[in-house]
């Protein structure tokens, strides 16, 4: 890789911009530029509040496309001051924010210095304790072990401090609310049924804690939980008390609007006593001057911490609203996860929009498609070999449930819409959107008639391509306006095509011998009228339409066309204003005085 030169030259100018910037300036000698992985660095004093600071400037071996670093030589500092790691190193806001120009390496050191300076007359005095609170999660993650367990979290914000579920993998820990939560997560992602539970306890903080009230012991962890639970008392025996060898405690905090979770282990918490009358192992344990099980509650809690090693852990966030909810700050989610959509048709097209609205957060969703999957299909479909011969919309549904365990639902019937719903009529319960994607005719004329006269509250999406993916439709069907038929000819025929193909009698591809036919188009030729379809219908979710609307998306010519296209005679006496390629069209879905099925 080639890069910008930085020769003597440009390494005294660097110096020279230093020294009239610091008090003293000292370039770092090869051993001290080994314990930072660095190529060039220097030692600075710099005044910071009337005090004088001393910081290392170094500069990685992939400067300058790297920003460069700025360390405290006083490395006591971590904790105390916020913004500063244990190396010593000083997190700047300038780093990860903002983007640097190589060709420029003298405005570069000067920017980011100007920030390291102002920075230091900030901590100097004192006025970013506040940072501490905000970002608490990140400095308690300096304190937990590299080696430490992973604690995925289903809890959602707000869930009241009480007793947690935890369920302890080999490689993994995962906390919910409920068995039930835990339960349903793990049947989705590996399918398997999870039986042994511990307990745990989650404890709302008021706000985040400085480092130096971070629990160091027992009593310490014990003093925090008493403070801020008023019912720990009533539910620490219990949820702690009955695991056996380790327990959990979960520390909720609010930073920036949303809540933010830490975790403390804890260990050789007590020894398991038997009683020689009865078999079973007993919750309690033994305190002096008291009777064997009757200890009051609180003298036993207290005993019960100060005998106990607790080590810090880091909680990260699984549930469904950090995840799908744009890490909690998209309101839309809310919404989204109370609907329901049952997507007809698991192919190249509906695959993937049922895959971008399980992304999206919506919390049900049920998939009819009758086909099997074929190594033809894996080229332009979300499934691949893996699946090779199972039924679609079985093998969509087993992959969403895998790669989002958190949805409420998502169903599939191996049998066509029709006979879904004759026998499965639940299948269509509830639903808040259909969406069909079959391609077919046959299929979809009759959905349409089925729609119009037992469903019309509830909109329906029709999405389809044009030959060689060259244009995308999706035409939203409510109570107000046409109906799909309106835009068909009875055999099926659009009435608004984008492109004819006068060259060639049919677009059409035949499989060899008595094959299948099929429209050659690549996934990538796809992909914007998936969007397009997965955008209304998360647009009927959130706001439902109050007509019925058709959108277009026009592609531009490519290579994969055989033969020369050229607008439709429709398309050009429609109400677009203009012919560019590379576009979306919103026009209105008028119903037609002769259309055969409004007619009826």
């Amino acid at each position: 890789m080639h890069k910008p030169n930085l020769a003597s030259g440009n390494m005294q100018s660097i110096e020279d911009l230093l020294a009239d910037h610091c008090l003293s300036c000292k370039s770092l000698g090869f051993l001290e530029l080994r314990g930072y992985s660095a190529k060039q660095g220097w030692r600075l004093q710099v005044v910071a509040k009337l005090s004088v600071v001393e910081i290392l400037l170094v500069l990685t071996p992939n400067w300058p496309f790297e920003p460069p670093d700025f360390y405290l030589v006083d490395k006591s500092k971590f904790s105390i001051w916020p913004h500063v790691e244990r190396s010593g190193r000083l997190c700047l806001q300038h780093r990860s924010t903002v983007e640097i120009s190589p060709y420029r390496p003298l405005k570069v050191i000067l920017e980011f210095l100007v920030e390291t300076l102002s920075l230091l007359d900030q901590l100097t005095a004192n006025e970013l304790v506040g940072d501490f609170y905000e970002e608490f999660e990140s400095y308690w993650s300096q304190e937990v072990p590299v080696n430490a367990t992973p604690i995925y979290s289903l809890i959602c914000p707000g869930f009241c401090s009480g007793q947690i579920v935890i369920w302890r993998g080999r490689n993994f820990t995962l906390i919910g609310e409920n068995e039930d939560q835990i339960r349903s997560w793990m049947k989705n992602r590996f399918r398997i049924t999870t039986q042994n539970y511990e307990f745990g306890f989650l404890a709302k903080l008021g706000r985040g804690l400085l480092p130096s009230e971070f629990p160091k012991t027992g009593q310490q962890l014990h003093k925090l939980l008493e403070d801020s639970c008023s019912n720990f008392e009533d539910i620490s025996l219990h949820s702690l008390l009955r695991n056996q060898r380790s327990g959990l405690v979960v520390l909720e905090s609010e930073s920036r609007g949303d809540s933010s979770f830490v975790g403390v282990e804890i260990v050789e918490r007590r020894k398991i006593y038997f009683s020689p009358v009865r078999s079973r192992k007993q919750t309690h344990i033994r305190v002096n001057g008291f009777r064997d099980g009757r200890c009051p509650k609180s003298i036993e809690t207290t005993a019960l911490f100060s005998n106990s090693q607790i080590s810090p852990t880091t909680i990260l966030r699984a549930d469904s609203g950090w995840i799908h909810g744009g890490r909690g700050q998209d309101s839309r989610f809310e919404i989204l996860q109370k609907q329901r959509v049952v997507i007809i048709g698991a192919g190249s097209i509906g695959s993937f929009v049922a895959n971008n609205l399980a992304q999206a957060g919506v919390g049900k969703i049920g998939i009819a498609d009758p086909d099997l999957l074929s190594w033809a299909n894996t080229g332009r479909h979300l499934l691949g070999a893996e699946y090779v011969g199972c039924n679609k919309a079985l093998a969509v549904t087993r992959k969403l449930l895998q790669d989002y365990p958190t949805m409420k639902s998502c169903v599939a019937s191996d049998f066509s819409w029709e006979e879904t719903y004759q026998s499965r009529p639940d299948f269509f319960e509830g639903c808040d959107l259909l969406v069909s994607l079959t391609g077919s005719w046959r299929t979809e004329s009759q959905l349409n008639d089925w729609h119009k006269s037992k469903c019309s509250e509830i909109p329906a999406i029709y999405g389809w391509l044009e030959p060689f993916a060259s244009a995308g439709h999706a035409v939203c069907i409510v109570k107000t306006g046409g109906c799909l038929q309106c835009g068909f000819s009875e055999t099926g025929l659009p009435r608004l095509p984008v492109f004819e193909w006068p060259s060639v009698k049919t677009t059409m591809r035949k499989e060899t011998g008595c094959g299948t036919y099929f429209q050659p188009y690549g996934v990538a030729e796809s992909l914007h009228t998936i969007a397009m379809i997965s955008e209304m219908a998360t647009e009927c979710l959130l706001s439902p339409h109050e007509r019925s609307m058709h959108r277009i998306w026009v592609r531009k010519e490519g290579l994969f066309e055989p033969t020369r296209r050229q607008w439709s005679a429709a398309w050009l006496q429609s109400p677009v204003t203009t012919n560019e390629l590379d576009r979306v069209f919103d026009l209105e879905w008028t119903q037609r005085s002769d259309c055969p099925r409004c007619a009826k």
